[in-house]
């Protein structure tokens, strides 16, 4: 797009909503759906879902944003990688974009800080995707393979191999204080899911550790300045009840507030 007219409509406040509404879905899909078993399926449905989009007013709208690399170079690597819109298949781009993104660190400003956490967070999962979709491919459903990655600081693999213990998954006794384990070092790592759990499952009900209020207002907290929406609610919960922290009805409302947002806008 060249001229004024249409360069006004690139930053008009109705596309600067419609691309913050994407990359929000982008991250719920992807941070929500994903499942290391089936792999395949998922990448093609992400692709999928993309496409029945307009696919290439997305990608020019997110290329001319002021803030293309804080908030969507790694929807943009993603593009790179499978030819999707008019970008033409470049891995090599697609690699520098993802790293790009987990690169990224917070400012002053937190509804611009909440953006830039949404794109890191996708970027490291589709850097993983990129280094490892033959290994998550061909050895699926493989729990030594997992615990290799999970070994080696993948915080999206530590998270999997908690739930192993947790549920009992591939083959795996239930051992819920070895499930705390692995969730407390995949959270350590940012992963606000694993924050989350680790603050609901573990230390809220007092599943494989002891019950603690204050250990699961923490865990909320991180999780909910993470962007997950589910501990965003249970946080508005802690500072309405003062459960962990001291009651805050300011705070509680603020946070059931960004909890609702997030989630109308998911649906």
């Amino acid at each position: 797009m060249s001229t004024q007219k249409e360069k006004e409509y690139l930053n008009s406040e109705k596309n600067e909503n419609y691309l913050k509404e994407f990359l929000e879905d982008f991250y719920h899909k992807i941070a929500y759906n994903i499942n290391i078993d089936d792999f395949e399926n998922f990448e093609n449905k992400i692709i999928k879902w993309i496409r029945l989009a307009d696919e290439i007013i997305y990608i020019e709208l997110m290329e001319n944003h002021q803030n293309k690399e804080l908030w969507f170079s790694s929807i943009i690597g993603f593009s790179y990688q499978y030819g999707i819109g008019k970008c033409e298949i470049n891995k090599s781009k697609a690699l520098e974009l993802y790293l790009l993104a987990v690169s990224i660190k917070d400012d002053d400003d937190m509804d611009h800080n909440y953006f830039k956490r949404l794109n890191s967070t996708i970027g490291k999962y589709l850097l993983a995707f990129y280094y490892y979709k033959d290994i998550i491919a061909s050895k699926r459903n493989s729990f030594d393979w997992t615990i290799q990655s999970a070994n080696k600081g993948s915080s999206s693999a530590q998270y999997q191999i908690g739930d192993c213990y947790y549920y009992g998954k591939s083959d795996v006794k239930i051992n819920r204080r070895k499930a705390i384990e692995w969730y407390l070092k995949s959270a350590e790592g940012d992963n606000n899911i694993a924050q989350n759990k680790l603050a609901f499952y573990c230390y809220y009900y007092g599943r494989g550790v002891g019950k603690n209020d204050r250990m699961a207002y923490k865990w909320y907290l991180k999780s909910a300045k993470g962007g997950n929406t589910s501990a965003q609610c249970s946080l508005g919960q802690c500072y309405h009840f003062g459960m962990g922290t001291n009651k805050d009805k300011e705070k509680a409302f603020r946070w059931k507030m960004l909890c609702k947002r997030n989630r109308d806008r998911s649906e």
